[in-house]
């Protein structure tokens, strides 16, 4: 149970960040728009939004910061808050497990290998954005 206890602490640390973040960004914008960048977050599709946001191009005079650097932002967050402690907490489970197999194994690989591939499209992304150069 404490490793379920520490996961839902990560999750409500990673929500918590990027509920301020969101908060901090859209600051001037109108009360009904900063309510709904923060059910963005709260129903969890505040990536697709932001992904839609850098594909379309769109733009925005009221937000601190453009599109990409905002989607670059709370990825990271997410990175720091939920996925790399939550790799480190299943590493330490399936390490102290008295009987570990495969599934545990595979678990593992796929946190880790998604964690990587988010922090190099992070870098892509911004690498590749003639703005960001």
């Amino acid at each position: 149970m404490s490793g379920a206890y520490s996961l839902i602490a990560m999750i409500s640390t990673s929500i918590s960040f990027q509920l301020f973040t969101v908060l901090a960004l859209h600051r001037k914008k109108t009360s009904r728009a900063i309510l709904r960048e923060v059910g963005f977050v709260v129903s969890f599709v505040k990536p697709a939004v932001d992904a839609y946001r850098v594909a379309t191009g769109s733009k925005d005079d009221k937000s601190v910061l453009p599109p990409l650097t905002e989607m670059s932002v709370m990825k990271s967050l997410e990175l720091a808050a939920e996925s790399i402690p939550g790799g480190l907490l299943q590493t330490y489970i399936f390490l102290n497990a008295p009987e570990k197999t495969i599934f545990h194994m595979i678990s593992i690989l796929i946190s880790t290998l998604t964690t990587g591939f988010s922090s190099a499209m992070i870098s892509y992304d911004m690498d590749v954005s003639t703005n960001n150069r």
